[in-house]
């Protein structure tokens, strides 16, 4: 019986899929199953996928109909076998070690959860420019302290994404907490936080052993943004990978912080005016701002916000449908809470 299942979703990923799969076969642990789904590819995934099966017992293919990668993640889920999961993109690649090191943290600690840290790579011509994204060493006990651990660094891929961490399969079966395929956004951070609600001690692993890599050009396409060049000013912050949608007349100042589903643009009376932004603004979820309105600097602007009229007035914090100023008191904890 297998230790650990791996699960990789494959989409059309002939180019990068031999670099993914070599870098789980390489791993020095050996005792885990890998899934390999295909998921309605129109290359020549499968084709390579069953090159691999017939080399090495341990890789289990599916070959489905496209059925988005959430499903197909749902699909890994009740088809492994291990008594732990790891979730791996097919684009992506882990450090050799990775299976042994975090198999090693969760059953040391006897913990429920492991989450490491990883590299975010973005691939451009012959450059490949680098972030990290991880925590300080931590052993946290009783969800509440996970929950703060967790929502302190609530920000793009770290959390939100189930790729850099690893799951005791028990406590998905137990708790039915699968991926909603319902919906196309935010669907992997919404498992992690259903998961980590019932997990009663996890471990925050400083060492990154996942490397997520994109292309530049195809950054907006996997992200779901769509943000034309010279609207936004420097040190603008987009929170989670999700849609964004800002139109190409809007003007946005420095140091905003932008979280997913907003929508930036004009009004259907005037095509050409857009909103102007102010510095230090941060947009919540759900936002839209509409027409030819004026924000000025440091506002907070809360979740699913309508704002069809200017906002004048600095430091102020404005909600509601249609938009209005619900705080005087200043937004300089908000959006030193944010950044």
């Amino acid at each position: 019986m297998p230790k650990i299942s791996i699960i990789v979703p494959i989409y059309n990923a002939e180019k990068v899929l031999k670099r993914c799969v070599d870098s789980i076969l390489n791993q020095s642990y050996k005792n885990f199953e890998l899934i390999l789904i295909n998921d309605g590819s129109k290359d020549k995934s499968i084709d390579i996928i069953n090159e691999y099966k017939e080399k090495d017992e341990r890789i289990k293919v599916i070959d489905n109909k496209n059925k988005g990668v959430s499903e197909t993640r749902n699909i890994g889920i009740k088809t492994s076998k291990g008594e732990y999961i790891q979730f791996i993109d097919a684009d992506d690649f882990i450090d050799p070690y990775m299976i042994e090191e975090t198999l090693k943290e969760i059953e040391k600690n006897k913990a429920d959860s492991v989450i490491t840290g990883l590299y975010l790579d973005i691939e451009s011509e012959n450059e490949i420019k680098s972030s990290k994204q991880t925590f300080e060493y931590k052993i946290e006990e009783g969800n509440s302290n996970i929950a703060v651990a967790v929502m302190d660094r609530l920000n793009g891929t770290y959390i939100n994404s189930p790729v850099n961490k690893i799951y005791k399969k028990s406590i998905i079966i137990d708790n039915n907490i699968y991926m909603d395929k319902t919906i196309d956004l935010g669907e992997d951070l919404l498992f992690n936080l259903e998961y980590l609600k019932n997990c009663k001690n996890g471990v925050l692993y400083k060492t990154v052993y996942y490397i997520y890599r994109y292309r530049y050009q195809k950054l907006s396409d996997k992200l779901r943004f769509e943000i034309p060049l010279n609207v936004c000013g420097p040190g603008l912050c987009l929170v989670h990978g999700g849609t964004i949608i800002i139109n190409g007349n809007a003007k946005i100042g420095k140091n905003c912080r932008i979280q997913s589903m907003v929508n930036i643009g004009s009004n259907d009376r005037d095509k050409i005016e857009a909103p102007v932004i102010g510095d230090n603004v941060f947009i919540g979820p759900g936002v839209k701002i509409y027409g030819g309105v004026k924000i000025a600097n440091n506002i907070a602007i809360g979740a699913n916000a309508v704002v069809n009229k200017s906002f004048l007035e600095e430091s102020t914090t404005i909600a509601g449908v249609p938009a209005k100023i619900v705080s005087r008191k200043g937004t300089e904890d908000i959006i030193s809470l944010r950044n």
